[in-house]
């Protein structure tokens, strides 16, 4: 789209903030603490959902492929390489897997893809169910998991193509520049209560909403994957619908969002591994320390002279 939409701007920055608050305590996760749980949550449920949409939302089945290996193929392989290097020097407890992106760009492989294939995926009838269907059969694939970025390629295929058949309906597109109303609150916030009382009782779910995980051979864990989507969709558009349609003091940050989420592990990392104990393990003080430092040392990056430095770089 050559005019950028100010509301997709404004969320963006708001998105990415949480982006680099989840991943500040990327060390301390996987432990079976409530208060992790729910900060995973709050961050991370929607998150990266959302930006999905907004991708798809904002592609077209005529996009170029030089395009799309310029800003998408090229910095996934530049940066995985520096990342897990990065990693590999601060985490003593990093294990290589060539089958694995480096740090957080996953995001960046599975949208050069989706964008690759969605000259496609448009011609097949009824696609956005197929992609559904698909999200939840393969947690029965034990073959379907981290490595290339699979499960995620599969889960996070649905609200790509949401985004994407959105835009293409006015009518649709329209909704989400109406303004948020007190229904709108309600329902953000008894979603979020509901789900802080579920990983009150079982903190481990939170994770789910990465999307990486298997269910074993039950059929209980397709219908919590199913609940987990409805209730992505449902916060993802009502946060959207908080955010300002025009053009606010955020708005030129919006899209300076790509540099840092490129760069964020060079700040992030060393303050999770090297710095700060594990949250269970720290006091009040540096718990939150280990939330708003890194996060605001990462403001750094939203700044101009990145944003001219990593034009010329990629």
């Amino acid at each position: 789209m050559s005019q950028r939409i100010y509301l997709l701007d404004n969320i963006k920055v708001y998105l990415m903030l949480l982006v680099i608050v989840a991943h500040t305590l990327i060390a301390s996760y996987g432990h079976n603490d409530k208060l992790i749980a729910w900060i995973w949550f709050f961050c991370l449920s929607y998150t990266m959902p959302l930006f999905t949409f907004i991708s798809g939302f904002l592609s077209r089945p005529a996009w170029k492929l030089k395009k799309n290996v310029r800003h998408l193929l090229i910095p996934f392989m530049v940066f995985s390489v520096v990342n897990i290097c990065y990693e590999g020097g601060v985490n003593e407890n990093f294990n290589f897997d060539w089958t694995v992106p480096g740090f957080a760009m996953w995001y960046l492989l599975v949208l050069f893809l989706y964008r690759l294939i969605l000259p496609l995926l448009v011609r097949i009838k009824y696609v956005f169910i197929y992609s559904l269907v698909l999200s939840w059969v393969v947690g029965y694939l034990p073959f379907i998991n981290t490595s290339f970025s699979l499960s995620r390629f599969f889960c996070f295929l649905p609200f790509f193509l949401l985004g994407y058949y959105v835009a293409q309906k006015e009518e649709w597109k329209q909704k989400l520049f109406v303004p948020i109303d007190m229904k709108g609150v309600f329902s953000v916030i008894l979603i979020f209560v509901v789900w802080f009382i579920i990983l009150s009782y079982k903190p481990s779910l939170a994770f789910a909403t990465s999307f990486t995980g298997g269910y074993g051979s039950g059929y209980i864990q397709i219908l919590f994957r199913i609940f987990l989507q409805i209730s992505v969709v449902m916060l993802g558009y009502y946060v959207l619908r908080l955010f300002p349609k025009g053009f606010t003091w955020i708005t030129p940050y919006g899209s300076r969002t790509m540099n840092v989420y490129l760069l964020h592990a060079l700040i992030v990392l060393p303050f999770a591994y090297q710095v700060f104990p594990l949250f269970e393990d720290g006091t009040v003080l540096q718990k939150v320390g280990m939330i708003l430092i890194p996060t605001f040392c990462c403001l750094f990056l939203f700044t101009r002279p990145v944003d001219v430095i990593m034009k010329k770089i990629i």
